[in-house]
């Protein structure tokens, strides 16, 4: 009988206790939806956001349960916040372990000497080829990489040229929907399979000495010798700051420059997009070889000025060094880190070409759209056009964006995709902002440890910027109570 009522009463206290557990999960869950509701009442009531649409959604981290939503099935334009849709993509479809290859190949043979033939870089699409972000990418690195992979093989002359081959990717840089006013400017560089610092150069420059007079270029970073500069800037009053920008089409000899730059920053630069990413590395090869002491008979081209010129292209080449990019992780690491639009667009691509699909943005594309319908996500709530968001076209709900974070959340790799976020206002999560647009997404903790995962997307606010983010700041600190 004793043990019986021993057993009895642990039986009573267990349910007891699983019941307060149950309550208490229930109360806490209740709170956090009640704050949350009242915190995006007061949000959307804010005077910024009179003719605003707001966007939010709120994921138990765990469970993928729906906590707290707002207009969560309207499509909005997400801005920078669409990369954690692509690096989603890209983690999942190629791999965290993914590798470029960048392959040096020649053509002709090589005879005492000199090289009867051309040398050719064959681009896979690495975004990282001769940035500056790590060192074994680094323009010089990589130059000398070749230039002893060139000796090796024997050459010490070129009756031929540098080519460069982008032709694994098509020739539409920018994706649609880009607008004019970016596509020359360091954040609106193009696609190619052969990318080259980034496809991006800077620009210095040095304003007059009162408003309205001109602004000299006193230099170019690197070089880029296939591109002549029309310099229309002005100077602008103390204090106007950096209006500049750079006008150029793909594949284009000309740059606009058009705007102020201001007069009280006499050491002042800006950051260009290169018209064409495949030249630009044939250049590059071309001049370092000959300051090493390789002379190049011929001026550099590409795959794609020959084939407009109608020349026959020699396809059988000799491989002479193949190297190799950081991983995939490394790549969105900096990705989502400093929100880098070639990144995304080259990634896309990839996908399309690791498909093997026809390689182009709107077929990479399409194969994300399919592969989040698979797992359960309506394609249409991904209305997208490119890989970073950068087009003002794009239009993406935040409950498929959550939904995306949550899948990722369910992998071996997630630890890895989680560090590649950045740390804004001390929550791991991605940021976005184009015109009047303003988003964040990523993972958060409850002050009870509560894991949740969010997506919050304003459109259409006006006025200040920085007061619309802190008043979504405002609204996320609260989930952390």
């Amino acid at each position: 009988m004793e043990n019986n009522s021993r057993w009895n009463s642990l039986l009573r206290n267990a349910l007891l206790f699983f019941l307060i557990t149950i309550l208490s999960a229930d109360l806490c869950a209740q709170s956090l939806q009640q704050r949350t509701r009242d915190a995006a009442a007061r949000f959307t009531s804010d005077a910024q956001m009179t003719h605003a649409i707001t966007s939010l959604t709120i994921l138990d981290a765990r469970t993928g349960k729906l906590i707290f939503s707002l207009n969560k099935d309207v499509g909005l334009a997400p801005a920078s916040c669409q990369k954690t849709i692509t690096a989603a993509s890209a983690f999942f479809l190629l791999g965290q372990d993914f590798k470029y290859h960048t392959r040096l190949l020649y053509t002709g043979n090589i005879n005492e000497g000199v090289l009867n033939g051309d040398l050719i870089i064959r681009g896979s699409g690495d975004p990282m080829l001769g940035s500056w972000r790590y060192g074994s990418t680094k323009m010089a690195v990589v130059l000398q990489e070749w230039i002893r992979a060139a000796r090796q093989a024997g050459i010490r002359k070129i009756n031929g040229r540098i080519l460069g081959d982008a032709s694994l990717f098509d020739t539409q840089m920018p994706p649609d929907g880009w607008i004019w006013q970016d596509m020359g400017n360091y954040y609106g560089a193009g696609t190619s399979a052969l990318t080259w610092h980034e496809n991006q150069y800077d620009m210095h420059l040095l304003p007059g000495n009162q408003a309205g007079a001109p602004v000299k270029i006193t230099g170019i970073d690197p070089p880029v010798s296939s591109l002549r500069f029309i310099n229309e800037l002005t100077t602008g009053k103390p204090g106007s700051g950096d209006r500049t920008y750079i006008y150029a089409a793909p594949y284009t000899h000309l740059a606009y420059i058009r705007g102020t730059a201001p007069e009280d920053n006499k050491h002042f630069s800006v950051s260009g997009a290169v018209p064409d990413p495949a030249l630009f590395c044939a250049h590059a090869l071309e001049n370092a070889l000959k300051e090493a002491g390789v002379p190049v008979l011929k001026p550099a081209s590409t795959f794609r000025q020959l084939s407009m010129e109608g020349e026959k292209i020699n396809s059988a080449a000799k491989m002479i060094d193949d190297h190799l990019s950081p991983s995939l992780d490394s790549i969105i690491h900096w990705f989502l880190h400093r929100s880098i639009n070639l990144y995304g667009e080259q990634l896309v691509k990839t996908i399309a070409l690791h498909e093997g699909e026809t390689v182009c943005t709107d077929t990479g594309v399409a194969i994300e759209k399919r592969f989040w319908g698979k797992k359960g996500i309506d394609p249409a709530a991904l209305n997208i056009i490119d890989g970073s968001g950068l087009s003002p076209g794009n239009r993406v709900t935040s409950y498929a964006m959550a939904r995306v974070l949550y899948a990722v959340r369910q992998q071996s790799w997630y630890n890895t995709y989680h560090d590649c976020l950045p740390v804004i206002h001390r929550i791991r999560m991605k940021s976005g902002h184009i015109n009047d647009v303003c988003s964040y997404a990523g993972y958060l903790s409850t002050g009870t440890g509560r894991p949740l995962i969010f997506s919050f997307i304003v459109n259409n606010y006006h006025g200040s910027t920085s007061q619309v983010q802190q008043k979504m700041f405002l609204l996320l600190d609260g989930l952390k109570k």
